[in-house]
Parts: structure tokens; sequence; C-alpha cells
């Protein structure tokens, strides 16, 4: 029997009643792309030389490649490079492996209803909470021993890119993921969705509900997530 856990409850229902009546949270523009069943690499690749809003990306700047001299002068400050590094360590990279059934027709991706055709998107992280009772990850959900201390990570993102429960359950939350390198120089973490805690499609709004027990990804998570709030108290 799955463990209720009430957090996720008390910040579901926060969100929701923000919804109602501000609107939407702040929340960033998040991209989407479909690849085939082919080569991942090899297909996102081709989506990025052939994109037709971006062409070229010649303006784009990589993360790893990021310094102050990118910045406008008048912000060009140490605090500000610190900043927006760490707004790169809070967006996160989603990957759905199943377009829902309840996707409606004329809504985004609906053609690939049903289907395991990946779906590259991005994400924010929310919030970060450190859980002491049974983990709910995957793995520890079928274990006789699961960990009893864990991390709860909130991925806001679109409902275009995750529509609801059963597409979040099928996506992969890629952490740290800044380019191709970060794949095999060990800096990407890839933790999983487990439950979409708010889902509007009016508000192009979804919030996924991850966990980890990996302390080294959670205790970083967590550091990154009290900086950032650091900078609006």
């Amino acid at each position: 029997m799955p463990i209720q856990h009430q957090p996720v409850l008390w910040w579901g229902t926060a969100v929701l009643s923000t919804l109602r009546q501000f609107g939407p949270l702040p929340h960033r523009g998040h991209e989407c792309e479909v690849l085939s069943c082919g080569n991942e690499a090899a297909e996102s690749e081709h989506a990025w030389k052939n994109c037709t809003k971006n062409s070229g990306h010649n303006k784009f700047i990589p993360a790893s490649e990021f310094c102050a001299d990118h910045l406008p002068e008048w912000v060009r400050y140490p605090w500000m490079l610190d900043y927006v590094k760490l707004v790169f360590d809070l967006t996160v990279r989603l990957r759905v492996t199943f377009t829902s059934w309840e996707r409606p027709k004329g809504y985004s991706f609906h053609n690939y209803r049903g289907s395991d055709s990946l779906q590259v998107g991005s994400g924010f992280v929310q919030d970060v909470s450190l859980v002491q009772e049974p983990c709910l990850c995957r793995a520890c959900k079928n274990s006789l021993t699961p960990a009893q201390e864990w991390f709860c990570m909130y991925i806001e993102t679109a409902c275009h890119v995750v529509f609801d429960r059963k597409e979040a359950k099928a996506t992969k939350v890629d952490l740290f993921y800044d380019d191709e390198s970060s794949l095999t120089n060990g800096r990407m973490k890839t933790i999983f969705a487990l439950d979409t805690v708010v889902q509007s499609k009016d508000k192009d709004l979804s919030v996924l509900l991850c966990a980890t027990h990996d302390k080294s990804i959670g205790r970083k998570m967590l550091d990154n997530k009290k900086s950032w709030i650091g900078y609006f108290i």
C-alpha cells in the first residue's frame, strides 16, 4: 500500500489556492521537442540544427561557457553571476517517455497519444525538503528495506510538457545537465518523477513530485534552493 506523503498534500493545496486567487505562479516558458524512438543524441542534434524557431542558435550561450562578460555591464557583479549559475543548477531536463491518452484532441502532441516517442522539455526546481520516513522512490517502493531518509523535490514545468500523472510516472528528471559533456563526466544525475501534485491545462502548469535518497544529490539541491531563497529575503 503506497505511503501517503503529507507534505505533498499541503504543497499541492497551497499551489492550487494560489492559482485560483492570483493565476499561475511566476513560471518560465518551458520548451519541448519530440524525438523518435531512434538514437536520442543523434535525434537531438538533428532537431538543434534544423530548428526553425532559433535557426542556428547563434546567440545561444552554453551554460558551461557562461561568464561575467555575458552579463550587461550595469549588472556585471560577482553575485549576479552566482545567481545566474544558480538558476542553471535549478533548471532540469525532462525526458517524457509516454504520451497520455488523456491529452484532448487539438491539444499539444495529441497526435502522439499512446506512443512511447520521447519528448524532451525543461523544468525548474520549486522546492526541496528532507523527509524522515520510508522513501517513495521506485527502488524503495519495491524494497523490503526502504531508505528511511530521503529528499522530496517539486519540479515545475508546463502542462504541455507533462500532461498528467501517467506521463509523470514515465518522466526522467536530469539534474545538472549543461551540455553533452555532462553525460560523460558524471555531472548529470537522473531521478524519476512519481506523480503530479498540480495540473492545470488552462494555466499550462504542472508540478511534479520527485524523490531520491541519494544524499549527495539531495543535499546539493537543498543547498541550492536555500541559496535561491536567500536572494529574495
